[in-house]
């Protein structure tokens, strides 16, 4: 319910349509009828199935952000006054856009952290601009496929940024860019000064769609500020602390990954009505969504968990429990709706699994 979602300063909106794609890790085999019509269609699409979650996670955070904060925000440039969303209400778009100045695209994905993993997040950028997406099948709830590149990046280096009116700058400045603007592929030596991004609409569009309430937002949950960078920052501290050793459970574990732990809470996330205190988990799913080492696939082309992998993944979660949890203390859980406080496993059947949440 809307009216229960309790939106902090240091939290975000969180699309459904966007959590699911990203933790889609199926392939399509439904593009028969497009083969048929269009004879330059790929041969095999589900060969570009786009999986969000091993990809640049940061730039969702960034967008997510945007999308809470700044959607009814507006600039003026000369030629007039833009909104920070554009395209959103031209039906001929299929994507949103919106620039940044490059310092503030970076903030807003890694809040706090955003010394920390600043150079991280700017090599991602770069390579995306080097090397962009190819299109993608992206799936959303209710079997709806789309075949498109679900991000575009443009950078703007300061003498575009001039030319199109966002910023006017002093000769020393821009006899400077001119001396370091050399390969936008490469973090150093390069002045870039704005971003402009394009984001598919169906992945975004229900944050800023309007709601009964009088505010905006539709199927959406809560998930902090800068989520990645705060989860990188808490998996780093479990390693140097060596949790895994204080654990009993979890004496054999492989490392949960930041990504991993991501993956888990958009996945509980998505499987929590809100109704009762446990959430029943489907272990090929789960590992599907989350864990995706720890499935194989049978002659049958059936996806399966062995029993050494089923032990991991249990590992896995307890030890995500207890990030979250630390994450709680420390104040970067804020907004969030629960927390999952304990793995109950089924003796009888490997199957399936339940996890405990507390409201928050």
């Amino acid at each position: 319910m809307i009216s229960k979602i309790m939106l902090n300063k240091k939290s975000v909106k969180q699309s459904n349509n966007l959590a699911t794609s990203e933790l889609d890790g199926s392939r399509h085999q439904d593009f028969e009828a497009l083969k048929e019509e269009y004879e330059d269609f790929p041969t095999d699409p589900t060969k570009g199935t786009f999986t969000l979650s091993n990809l640049y996670p940061y730039i969702f955070d960034t967008l997510a952000y945007v999308c809470t904060y700044l959607h009814n925000k507006r600039f003026t440039l000369s030629d007039g006054v833009h909104d920070v969303i554009e395209r959103r209400n031209d039906v001929s778009e299929t994507h949103f856009r919106t620039v940044l100045r490059f310092e503030t695209f970076i903030l807003n994905g890694l809040g706090k952290y955003a010394k920390d993993y600043k150079d991280d997040f700017k090599s991602q950028v770069f390579k995306f601009v080097g090397n962009p997406l190819k299109k993608k099948v992206i799936r959303l709830p209710n079997n709806r496929i789309y075949y498109t590149d679900p991000i575009r990046i443009d950078l703007i280096s300061m003498a575009r940024a001039e030319e199109f009116g966002l910023k006017e700058f002093t000769a020393e400045e821009k006899n400077k860019e001119a001396a370091q603007l050399t390969n936008i592929s490469r973090s150093p030596g390069s002045q870039i000064e704005f971003v402009a991004i394009e984001y598919f609409k169906p992945l975004f569009e229900s944050l800023i769609t309007p709601n009964g309430s009088g505010t905006t937002g539709r199927c959406y949950f809560i998930i902090p500020e800068a989520f990645q960078a705060k989860i990188r920052h808490n998996v780093g501290l479990l390693k140097e602390k060596n949790i895994v050793d204080q654990l009993d459970s979890l004496d054999t574990i492989d490392m949960l990954t930041a990504m991993e732990a991501r993956r888990l809470f958009l996945y509980l996330n998505l499987h929590c009505n809100g109704m009762g205190n446990y959430i029943n988990i489907d272990v090929v799913e789960c590992a599907r969504s989350c864990f995706r080492t720890c499935l194989k696939t049978a002659f049958n082309g059936n996806d399966y968990v062995s029993i050494k992998n089923h032990a991991k993944i249990i590992k896995k979660i307890e030890l995500a429990i207890y990030l979250y949890e630390n994450m709680n203390k420390n104040g970067e859980m804020l907004g969030v709706k629960f927390l999952p406080v304990k793995l109950n496993q089924y003796k009888t059947n490997r199957q399936n699994f339940s996890i405990r949440v507390r409201y928050l």
